[in-house]
């Protein structure tokens, strides 16, 4: 999810179930990047973007 207000990117990552969830499911891992950090999409590992280069 990609905040812009705050400038920051959230990852979310291994649902799994959870019944304290609404719908029964959450993520394992989440994890809040900001403009200087750098991301890549699990199907192209190899190929990393700027964070502040996804804001506008």
């Amino acid at each position: 999810m990609l905040d812009v207000v705050n400038n920051r990117l959230y990852v979310f990552r291994d649902p799994r179930p959870d019944p304290s969830q609404r719908f029964g499911h959450g993520y394992f891992q989440q994890i809040i990047n900001t403009p200087s950090d750098r991301v890549a999409p699990l199907a192209a590992p190899n190929s990393p973007v700027t964070v502040s280069d996804l804001l506008p």
